[in-house]
């Protein structure tokens, strides 16, 4: 009850509204760093499709690739997408990756892509696909 009460406060004082405001803010700023750094490292590679809503940014593959066999080769780089393959019934959409954004600040962005960008190219993925 306790909880409950905290929580119906907060709602109808109007500070979930505004904690709500404050997450989409900075959401859409490291969304757009992140944007920034895959189209600078990884334009040739990766097609960026943002989103106006969520935590994750849709990166396009080159046709020929997999995305769940590069999904699951990246976590063991320790770089952790999902396979958009893997929320279609059919396999009618083009390959790609699901990148959260929500979890790194704007000022990692640049050392994060570069590490995917390391991890793609350890893999064969950069060459495979030029």
């Amino acid at each position: 009850p306790l909880l409950q009460a905290t929580t119906a406060d907060f709602r109808v004082e109007g500070h979930f509204l505004g904690h709500i405001r404050r997450l989409r803010t900075l959401y859409q700023a490291r969304q757009q760093a992140l944007v920034e750094q895959l189209q600078q490292q990884l334009g040739g590679f990766f097609r960026i499709t943002p989103v106006d809503a969520g935590m994750h940014l849709i990166a396009w593959l080159p046709p020929a690739l997999d995305d769940d066999a590069i999904a699951k080769q990246l976590a063991r780089h320790n770089i952790h997408t999902y396979a958009l393959s893997d929320y279609c019934i059919g396999h009618v959409l083009p390959p790609a990756l699901l990148i959260g954004f929500a979890g790194t600040p704007e000022h990692q962005a640049r050392e994060r892509v570069a590490a995917l960008a390391r991890a793609l190219d350890a893999m064969g993925c950069l060459t495979q696909a030029t």
